[in-house]
């Protein structure tokens, strides 16, 4: 799977998208490729993408039979892994666990920037409180359907 990981990536390393994640084996059950980007991950992507690995030659190598594949951006709802989903969410909500001497611990914080190698939130009782990436175990949007 790690092979394949890594082809995948490789064929669509010239876009401007990146790989989050790749399930399945693409014969008994659909290869499925989980992308994002920097830009609002759109149809138009997600079609130029699916064709880019559909049409690879290396995937033609690979799966001389063919092979099932669908391609979705994360969702809405995905944890946020790279630097660039942060800045992309600045002002926005999130469940935020992060790892404390050792305790983990949850804060609901709005993202008001990035650094290089963290991030800065304000909670209710911080303004401008700047959490490493290193010490974040996993961050979520809260999404809201306020008006």
């Amino acid at each position: 799977m790690e092979e394949l990981v890594t082809l995948i990536k490789n064929i669509v390393a010239t876009e401007e998208v990146v790989v989050l994640g790749v399930t399945g084996d693409g014969v008994s059950s659909p290869l499925k490729v989980v992308i994002d980007s920097e830009i609002p991950v759109d149809l138009s992507i997600v079609t130029r993408i699916t064709r880019l690995i559909k049409n690879a030659a290396e995937m033609e190598q690979k799966f001389p039979d063919g092979f099932r594949l669908e391609v979705g951006s994360a969702g809405i709802d995905a944890p946020l892994k790279h630097s660039f989903q942060y800045r992309k969410n600045i002002n926005r909500n999130l469940r935020i666990k992060l790892l404390e001497n050792q305790v983990e611990k949850e804060l609901k914080a709005k993202i008001t920037g990035t650094k290089e190698t963290g991030i800065i939130v304000d909670t209710k009782s911080q303004i401008g409180l700047f959490i490493p990436f290193e010490d974040i175990v996993q961050a979520k949007l809260i999404i809201s359907f306020k008006g």
